[in-house]
């Protein structure tokens, strides 16, 4: 079952719509009209995505994905074998046992896995085998959701371990067991032996996964990855080097405005973090905006910035790649006295001590005022940025993973924005997605915004 977004109002913090002590330019004589500003706010918020490039990405660390496979196959239980007598000596009771279960890396669109199993006497390894293959995922963008399944049908290849140790171990096995008279063919006859016993069970090693251990594979060997109730397009699957080694990353293309996508992993990865959400500036944007059109977030408010179901102001958001004030906050009145008015911001995110998202906005400046001045709008861009925040925070804490049948969610730790993309810092928790959104702390910061004044009519001479 999806997880489903659903309306929360922001907290208290997210709207304390401070006065900056100015007020807006008058921008009478531009000729804007009520219809035209109607216009511009249908285009923003109704504009389709301009980019094939991922929107979002969830990236996670195979090493953190690969510690709960190999836990979970060293759980099934082993299953004995037997051997044919290498000079009428048995190598005694033997089993196959679950070693480790690992996801690798492989190209584009496919998930590498590799199952390995010990060749057992008693609690001692004689030597392994190892299954590798690269399958394909199911990538269901309408249900938001990438699975993976491994059948022992899906290995493709199994190769022994024919180390000059593996051999002695077995060689030694059979040399204890043998009568003094036997010995006199000489260890290196017992040792060719050997490394034959381990190549005829390496061609048997499809067959060893019959029974438990085989069984086991499709639910031990199983991942994936929900994406919550967000209306995507496309999904894709690659692996991508990072200095805290290979990570799997998710890549989601949303039906959303978004103009621009994500650039390169970043070669720092998750940063020691369990796992990382990257969203691109504009696809935030195009999110908040779907959410503001979907009623999850206040989409109308009174002139002082006070969320009102019956207010005459409804804000929308754009990000402008690039820009030393890439944030745009656009405050739209379509009727009565109209007035289209945008404000562009450097967006600030951190985390506080105690665990808060700390969000500010620097560097505020008002671009564009279309009609005239009368309202306040310093507080709008940290308001609305808080808000796309809050989005973001609720999709991570949506994402739901199910690792080898045990089913995690993700909950911040950390939050920057680096460039045109926002990054947030993931832990993997047991127990599932959160249900909903939730408050950002009361602990917000407001970094200060500097209001000038901008070029009223600049926007619409330039059309």
């Amino acid at each position: 079952m999806r997880s489903h977004l659903i309306a929360l109002k922001p907290s208290s913090a997210a709207l304390l719509w401070l006065l900056a002590g100015a007020s807006w330019l008058s921008a009478s004589g531009c000729g804007t009209t009520c219809k035209e500003i109607a216009a511009d706010r249908v285009e923003l918020m109704t504009r389709p995505a301009a980019t094939e490039d991922p929107h979002l990405a969830v990236g996670l660390p195979l090493s953190r994905i690969n510690a709960v496979l190999k836990a979970r196959f060293r759980e099934v239980p082993a299953q004995p074998l037997k051997l044919p007598k290498i000079s009428g000596v048995s190598l005694g009771d033997l089993s196959v046992a679950p070693d480790s279960l690992a996801l690798l890396p492989a190209p584009e669109g496919m998930i590498g896995i590799r199952a390995k199993v010990a060749i057992r006497r008693g609690n001692a390894a004689l030597f392994h085998l190892t299954f590798d293959t690269e399958i394909k995922p199911q990538l269901d963008p309408a249900r938001g959701r990438l699975g993976v399944a491994l059948q022992a049908s899906d290995l493709k290849s199994v190769q022994a371990d024919l180390s000059p140790k593996a051999a002695d171990r077995v060689t030694d096995v059979i040399w204890r067991q043998l009568p003094k008279a036997a010995r006199l063919m000489g260890k290196g006859t017992i040792k060719r032996a050997a490394r034959k016993i381990v190549r005829d069970v390496s061609k048997r090693g499809y067959q060893l996964l019959r029974g438990p251990i085989g069984d086991a594979l499709g639910t031990v060997a199983s991942f994936s990855v929900q994406i919550p109730d967000l209306p995507l397009s496309a999904l894709s699957v690659r692996t991508v080097q990072t200095l805290g080694g290979p990570t799997l990353e998710i890549g989601a293309v949303t039906r959303l405005g978004a103009q621009s996508g994500l650039g390169a992993s970043p070669k720092a990865g998750a940063g020691g973090a369990d796992a990382q959400l990257r969203v691109a500036g504009s696809a935030l944007a195009a999110m908040a905006n779907w959410a503001l059109d979907k009623a999850l977030i206040d989409s109308r408010y009174t002139a002082k910035g006070k969320a009102d179901p019956k207010g005459e102001y409804t804000p929308a958001l754009d990000w402008e790649s690039g820009a030393d004030r890439p944030l745009k906050v656009h405050v739209f009145k379509p009727e009565g006295e109209c007035i289209h008015a945008r404000l562009g911001a450097r967006p600030t995110l951190a985390m506080a001590p105690k665990g808060e998202v700390k969000v500010g906005i620097e560097d505020g400046e008002i671009e564009d005022v279309e009609g005239p001045a009368l309202v306040e709008l310093a507080g709008w861009a940290y308001a609305l940025w808080a808000d796309a925040i809050q989005v973001s925070k609720s999709v991570a804490g949506q994402v739901e993973l199910k690792i080898a049948g045990e089913t995690y969610g993700l909950s911040v730790i950390r939050g920057a924005v680096q460039r045109d993309e926002i990054t947030l810092g993931l832990k993997l928790q047991r127990g599932g997605a959160q249900s909903g959104l939730k408050p950002l702390s009361e602990a917000q910061s407001w970094a200060g915004l500097s209001v000038s004044g901008g070029s009223p009519c600049a926007a619409r001479q330039a059309r």
